[in-house]
């Protein structure tokens, strides 16, 4: 089994990827990038295939605490991450003859995050939307780095299970 890149795909949304959308500039700026390889790749061209989004890099810097080095981008992990976020949202765009009008009404949809709000579904509480501590995400990976296993398999598979037990 390719624990590997089970553990990609686990990653690949980082768990603070919240912030990429307009979150908290002082959380943003706590976000060390040291590790990941491709960290300037998100000033490639969109259409270039090495490009990678910004939560991409955050999700790499993770991912090589534990290997490395070690790229995100999998053509694998980017089709079921397609498929799971069809799933999970429908978004309704018009088509616009005009670039400047289609610019305005992204604009204007854009969900602001200091109007994020978690509502329990249940006791329908509502409290401020929060991502984790990064220091504490950077450094439980940094901890996991340092685990000894007898192969990169083992590694990623323990790894894999830990995370699956945290979400």
């Amino acid at each position: 089994m390719e624990w590997k890149l089970k553990l990609k795909a686990i990653l690949h949304d980082p768990p603070y990827k919240l912030l990429a959308f307009g979150g908290p500039q002082p959380e943003i700026k706590k976000i060390i990038l040291q590790k990941a390889p491709h960290i300037e790749y998100n000033l490639k061209p969109k259409d270039d295939p090495e490009h990678h989004y910004l939560h991409e890099i955050w999700a790499e810097e993770l991912l090589n605490y534990i290997f490395v080095p070690e790229c995100i981008k999998d053509n694998n992990v980017e089709l079921a991450d397609q498929l799971a976020s069809a799933q999970s949202r429908i978004i309704v765009k018009p088509k616009f003859e005009n670039e400047q009008k289609e610019n305005n009404f992204k604009d204007a949809s854009r969900v602001n995050f200091d109007e994020c709000k978690f509502i329990d579904i249940f006791s329908e509480n509502e409290e401020p939307i929060q991502t984790p501590d990064i220091e504490k995400v950077q450094n439980l990976f940094d901890k996991l780095g340092k685990l000894s296993f007898s192969d990169e398999n083992e590694r990623a598979k323990f790894i894999f299970f830990f995370m699956a037990i945290l979400s």
